[in-house]
Parts: structure tokens; C-alpha cells; sequence
């Protein structure tokens, strides 16, 4: 089995309810295929995303909760579209340890650790083409507005 899979691709909006509406029809999705957690921080910020299950991976649809936040400048700055691609591994800490190693400009030089305790980091875009590149420790959906660390390989 890979070590590492696609775990989601990012799109960062400004209106969160109208692009979750967008989305949940284009793509044919019920409530039942849609995690979502409002005033979720991450870092120093603070987002309201969405994750749209599609078969394994997912979308992740998110639009700044704090006026003045990270997000809310890349909004102002580069408008709405991608943001970044994520891949998730059930080893972070090694991954990260091996990304370093590849000698890549970092982000993050340890995880970040979100509300529900699933860590993640990102890799500098101009590493990586001009793209935010996040690696997240395997997560599975606990309910519809949570989700946690998996604990074994599957």
C-alpha cells in the first residue's frame, strides 16, 4: 500500500455557504458526504471549511472567519480559486523529517495541530512550482462537523 495518498485539493472562497451550495450540486452530494467545521483555527487564523468526500479524497472548501487573518489577505491579494493540495500519510513526523531532508523550503519546521489533534505542515510554494503543498497525518470522519487522527495503518 502507498504511504502516501491524495488527501484533498483546497479552494479557498469568500462566500463559504454560497460555494458549499455551488459544489454540493455540482457534484451531486447529500449532507452525508460533507464534513463541516466552523471556526476551525489553523495557526493564527481562524476559517469556516467543508470537506467533500469524492470517492477517497476530498474537496476542501473554506473562506476566512477572521477579518484580519492570513486568509483574509490571500483574498484580498490573490482572489478566490486554489489554494493548496494536501496528501496524507500515517507516519507525519517521518514524512516531514524526510521532506527536510530533500532539502525543500518549509512552512512549517514542526506540525501544526489542529482542534480535533490530527497534525499537518506545509511546504513552501516556491519548493514546489508555486504550489502550498500540505502533508496531514491520516484522519478519518468521526461525525458531521469532526474528524480524528487514525491510529493504525489501513
Amino acid at each position: 500500500m502507498k504511504r502516501i495518498k491524495l488527501d484533498h485539493v483546497a479552494i479557498l472562497v469568500k462566500n463559504f455557504d454560497e460555494a458549499l451550495s455551488c459544489f454540493k450540486k455540482l457534484l451531486e452530494l447529500s449532507d452525508d458526504d460533507i464534513i463541516i467545521a466552523r471556526g476551525l483555527e489553523d495557526g493564527e487564523d481562524v476559517v469556516d471549511a467543508a470537506f467533500l468526500e469524492l470517492g477517497g479524497a476530498y474537496i476542501e472548501i473554506f473562506s476566512p472567519a477572521k477579518p484580519d487573518g492570513a486568509m483574509s489577505k490571500a483574498l484580498e491579494e490573490r482572489g478566490e480559486g486554489l489554494h493548496h493540495i494536501c496528501f496524507s500519510t500515517t507516519d507525519l513526523e517521518s514524512e516531514l523529517e524526510r521532506v527536510k531532508g530533500l532539502g525543500l523550503t518549509l512552512i512549517d519546521e514542526k506540525p501544526r495541530v489542529d482542534k480535533f489533534g490530527v497534525k499537518y505542515f506545509y511546504i513552501h510554494p516556491r519548493a514546489t512550482y508555486r504550489t502550498l503543498v500540505c502533508f496531514i497525518q491520516a484522519w478519518r470522519r468521526t461525525g458531521p462537523n469532526s474528524w480524528e487522527a487514525e491510529t493504525r495503518a489501513k
